[in-house]
């Protein structure tokens, strides 16, 4: 019998991941290999544009070449970080800088020549005027290389998320595209409306025919050696589906480099002051959903910034450090300011209650705990918003700690599922083309192994951590602006 499969690609921030799932989610191989991040001046992160391409193109390669002759490849999909662009000329097909991360803060300064404020923003994207999303970065590119300034002026330009180029190559400059999940993280689409925004495009600079044609996530994009390219999306939206989260009162929680807490909110687009609107997966001629959506900067990169700091920490031992800790110190996980709901990028790591007595056990506790807490500050801004969160999935590689999922659920007095596969991104991608071809989406168990964490501490308990925390964020905060 023939297996209908999926290969799925997640271009994520520190690697390229390939997988085949079959058609009721097993995954039935992955491969991976790790990216090169560039930090040539502080606040600079980026990619070299032609290890971006090649990575994922050879995992695909791969994956297709070693497939077993009983499996039918069905179709391609990629996942993808979001706000991490590429700027290429159309004629030659190569990028003409490197490649900018979403985690890039060096287009910061544009921001303050965009007249717009943050409430207009908010109102026309459902985000806020922020570096790390795409349009300020394209701004400062124009003016600051030669080669994207020249192609600009010819005609020649094109700009689009990691999948709109990767699928333009592979499909040889045929298809040039992006989904809505990945084409509102460019700061420059109107959510309502669902294409780009005129006036926003003015205010940065940006001429609408170097942008990509916006479509639904799921779709016939074209074809790569006779396998369809069925799927593009961006990575925390996948992760949504990925935990079965694709009903409303859902929530996925991911840990990943930072930590997204999306909750699905169904068809209705809320506002929330200091939260994400974001727009969900689609299927082609289905209707759009939504979900509102928190960020929390910083959560594993926090751990890699403490061992260059000099702390002997082992992720893979966090809870043992946890369960070990002796003293309380708290710490603001602040790597990049604060994310969702201050949008706040002055203030900076910030640790308080050191003694003689302090070790590292201590600190990585607290550092995990103040991932846990931003997270739950997140999670009340919904709550005040008549959010019903019904039960929270968690993923991601912090999601291996226990310890953290208990707190986690403590804090939020909601029930936390940790997934038991950790590739949500990866499924999701395998998920929506199972369903648009009319496979068995419908027997996928998403829930299978999974583990609950349900609250220890009563509410009130949970409400004088909570404050007692915001009143070391506030005082962190204030003197950050010294």
């Amino acid at each position: 019998m023939t297996i209908k499969t999926f290969i799925t690609l997640d271009l994520g921030t520190s690697s390229v991941k390939c997988s085949l799932i079959d058609s009721c989610g097993k995954i039935l191989n992955i491969i991976q290999k790790p990216l090169t991040i560039r930090l040539p001046k502080t606040g600079w992160v980026e990619y070299d544009a032609k290890q971006l391409l090649n990575t994922p193109l050879e995992l695909l390669d791969e994956t297709i070449k070693s497939a077993p002759k009983d499996l039918q490849i069905s179709g391609i999909g990629v996942a993808s970080q979001r706000s991490t662009i590429v700027l290429w000329d159309k004629k030659s097909g190569e990028p003409l800088c490197p490649v900018l991360s979403w985690q890039d803060g060096r287009a910061a300064a544009e921001l303050s020549k965009v007249s717009f404020s943050q409430e207009e923003i908010h109102k026309i994207t459902g985000l806020y005027k922020t570096p790390y999303y795409s349009a300020s970065k394209i701004s400062w590119c124009l003016k600051n290389y030669e080669e994207v300034k020249s192609a600009y002026q010819k005609g020649d330009l094109l700009c689009g998320a990691l999948p709109t180029y990767l699928i333009w190559k592979l499909t040889e400059g045929k298809t040039f595209a992006i989904d809505a999940t990945l084409a509102q993280r460019m700061l420059l689409f109107d959510i309502k409306k669902l294409c780009w925004d005129k006036k926003l495009l003015d205010a940065f600079g940006i001429d609408e025919n170097i942008l990509p044609e916006i479509t639904p996530s799921v779709k016939e994009f074209g074809t790569y050696k006779g396998i369809a390219i069925l799927a593009m999306i961006g990575d925390q939206q996948a992760a949504l589906v990925g935990v079965g989260a694709i009903s409303e009162g859902l929530a996925a929680l991911n840990y990943g480099t930072g930590a997204f807490l999306l909750a699905n909110t169904g068809t209705k687009l809320l506002d929330v002051q200091g939260l994400l609107s974001s727009v969900n997966a689609q299927i082609a001629k289905e209707k759009i959903t939504y979900s509102l959506e928190g960020t929390v900067n910083s959560a594993g990169s926090m751990f890699d910034w403490l061992k260059l700091l000099g702390f002997d920490l082992d992720i893979k031992k966090i809870d043992d450090y946890c369960n070990n800790s002796q003293t309380n110190p708290m710490v603001l996980p602040a790597l990049g300011g604060l994310g969702a709901p201050f949008w706040d990028f002055n203030t900076s790591v910030t640790f308080t209650g050191l003694t003689p007595q302090t070790k590292k056990e201590d600190i990585a506790k607290a550092s995990l705990q103040g991932i846990a807490f931003l997270v739950a500050i997140i999670a009340m801004s919904m709550k005040k918003s008549n959010v019903n969160l019904k039960e929270i999935r968690a993923s991601g590689g912090l999601a291996e700690s226990k310890y953290l999922l208990s707190f986690q659920s403590d804090l939020l007095h909601t029930p936390v599922i940790k997934m038991y596969q950790e590739q949500t991104t990866l499924l999701g991608a395998a998920y929506l083309m199972s369903k648009y071809l009319g496979l068995e989406s419908d027997k996928w168990n998403f829930l299978e192994k999974s583990e609950k964490f349900v609250p220890k501490l009563s509410a009130s308990q949970s409400e004088k951590l909570l404050s007692c925390y915001m009143r070391f964020l506030e005082l962190s905060r204030q003197i950050s602006r010294i």
